[in-house]
């Protein structure tokens, strides 16, 4: 081990002489070694310059994000078409009711006295909108009742406007009938049902026949709780609207269609 330990010290020490005493090995040796510094000092130069790697891939990771937000409006554009078609296209089937005419319109506001219960319509007495014309959604559900009108604007009261009633009544259910109304501007609820009618908890709510004027069987919505007491006559019945307004921006208005 020792002896092999020597032989490559004294090899090292020859190659060390001679690199120093011979010109022509010293030369080949030096430019060896200059030409490795010089490929190192290029790469590392080319990774650091903003025009290589890192700036060209800042430049393309740039690029690709402006295309995916691109991308992205175009997608709810497109979204947005869409649904504003599926709207128009449920909105027509009450064309086919004898003796009703659609209207279709455009929320175009809440009344600031009252933006919860009340909205504002872009059609009028010009389109032939009256007063207490029922207003559905997209859906075809009853959304509230016209209140008042101008040539172009519609003011909506809706289903939970304090004051308002709408007759209603369960299908199949002969008995089961009465008026929707709110207490307190949230929740909705029919009050004195006969006390021996089946009121089941999934009941669906329509419009009674020619009440105030309005299209029978207009869906409003489903029964979400029945209460009553032991010595009571009558049952109330706690409403689940089908439509919350919160999210309608194009309704229907149903008026009479007068065209002979």
């Amino acid at each position: 081990m020792q002896r092999r330990t020597l032989v490559v010290l004294l090899v090292g020490i020859v190659l060390a002489f001679l690199i120093e005493s011979v010109p022509a090995v010293r030369l080949r040796v030096h430019g060896l070694l200059s030409f490795t510094t010089g490929i190192e000092t290029w790469f590392a130069s080319r990774l650091v310059t903003p025009g290589f790697l890192m700036g060209e891939t800042d430049a393309r990771i740039t690029n690709l994000e402006q295309q995916v937000d691109a991308l992205a409006v175009d997608a709810a554009r497109l979204r947005q078409l869409t649904e504003e078609n599926e709207a128009l296209r449920a909105l027509t089937g009450f064309s086919n009711v004898a003796g009703i005419r659609t209207v279709t319109a455009l929320v175009i506001g809440r009344d600031p006295r009252d933006p919860q219960t009340v909205l504002r319509l872009n059609a009028g007495s010009k389109v032939g909108v009256r007063e207490g014309a029922a207003v559905v959604s997209p859906h075809g559900n009853l959304i509230g009742i016209v209140a008042s009108v101008t040539p172009t604007v519609s003011t909506v009261r809706l289903l939970t406007s304090h004051g308002l009633a709408i007759p209603v009544r369960v299908p199949g259910k002969p008995g089961v009938f009465g008026l929707l109304q709110s207490r307190d501007g949230l929740s909705l609820s029919v009050e004195q049902i006969a006390r021996a009618e089946p009121v089941t908890v999934g009941d669906v709510v329509i419009t009674n026949s020619s009440a105030l004027g309005l299209p029978a069987a207009i869906p409003v919505g489903v029964i979400a709780a029945v209460r009553s007491t032991p010595e009571a006559l009558w049952q109330e019945a706690t409403i689940f609207p089908f439509t919350t307004t919160a999210t309608v921006h194009i309704v229907s208005i149903l008026v009479p269609d007068e065209t002979p």
